[in-house]
């Protein structure tokens, strides 16, 4: 709470210096560990089209802004859908780039291998641009790389003859369980919408799918766990918690974390990220066969769109 950043992230010194003006923080789940925009020190935020609602999260704060018209457009982080999914709540878009195309520079990480920079606006041209002036190798991420033809985003035109677009739905998708019969039928409109447009659509089978969801959360809880333990209530933030109190000797970390962190950060999440980390063979079985099923669905993507283009 309260928390000023000394330095910009590579992203916002990019938009800086292209011109755009930088409104303020916006609120998201405490560390990125959410999916409404509840866990936070300054409350939850509710969605602007209905307050009954949540915005979706973790970075709900921003597309809750856009949504609303406070902003042109707003970035956040993403691991596993916190861009996407507090944009399509609030009726916007999301975009989460390919990995390494937004430097990860001035980011808190929570699951390095998966954490991108995302952009949320109302319309695709309010992403591509900015999208545009953030992108490029830099200096302070390995793992960044340049985006190849970057300049045709600033004048991003829509697509002129839809029948040239083939599009391929994994049936897993389709056959997810629980999907929510609401969500469904929105997606068979928008498939049925592109069908009418001239566009071929695809089935196609990734089995390999069915074990993705278990796999991403090996790596972003093991990840999380090892990259928030620095922040332990003693070496960030306000000190005051020490002033005048008095802790059992060994006890000082546990009782600081406890007394800094939100319910959601101290809680159930970051427990199996812990197990499996402080666990030699744990993170050698499981770490390590999820990054390898990750490495393979991967892999069984680009077969797909190279069977598409055939």
């Amino acid at each position: 709470e309260g928390y000023v950043a000394p330095y910009n992230a590579t992203v916002i010194n990019r938009l800086e210096n292209a011109g755009a003006i930088p409104l303020g923080r916006c609120n998201q789940d405490e560390f990125a560990m959410g999916s409404s925009t509840e866990y936070s020190v300054y409350g939850a935020t509710r969605n602007p089209i209905n307050k009954d609602y949540v915005s979706g999260g973790s970075s709900g704060g921003s597309a809750a802004a856009v949504s609303s018209n406070q902003a042109l457009f707003g970035i956040g982080t993403e691991t596993g859908g916190s861009v996407r999914l507090p944009a399509s709540y609030c009726g916007i878009y999301g975009l989460k780039p390919t990995y390494g195309v937004l430097s990860r520079w001035g980011v808190v990480a929570y699951g390095s291998s998966l954490d991108q920079v995302g952009i949320m606006g109302r319309t695709p041209s309010d992403i591509s641009i900015p999208l545009s002036c953030m992108a490029g190798v830099d200096m302070y991420d390995d793992t960044s790389a340049d985006l190849p033809n970057v300049d045709k985003l600033k004048d991003l035109q829509p697509y002129a003859d839809m029948s040239s677009l083939k599009i391929a739905i994994p049936k897993q998708f389709l056959e997810t369980e629980g999907l929510d019969s609401d969500v469904a039928e929105v997606f068979a409109e928008t498939r049925s919408w592109f069908e009418s447009k001239g566009a071929k659509i695809d089935i196609v089978d990734l089995p390999i799918l069915e074990a993705s969801i278990a796999s991403y959360y090996v790596i972003a809880l093991s990840e999380a766990a090892s990259n928030l333990s620095r922040f332990d209530g003693i070496r960030y933030g306000r000190l005051s918690f020490f002033a005048g109190g008095h802790m059992a000797k060994g006890t000082e970390t546990s009782e600081a974390r406890t007394a800094r962190l939100l319910e959601k950060a101290n809680a159930l999440p970051l427990r199996p990220g812990v197990y499996i980390m402080k666990n030699v063979a744990g993170e050698v079985i499981y770490v390590g066969k999820s990054r390898k099923l990750k490495n393979r669905v991967s892999q069984y993507f680009q077969n797909s769109q190279k069977d598409l283009k055939t």
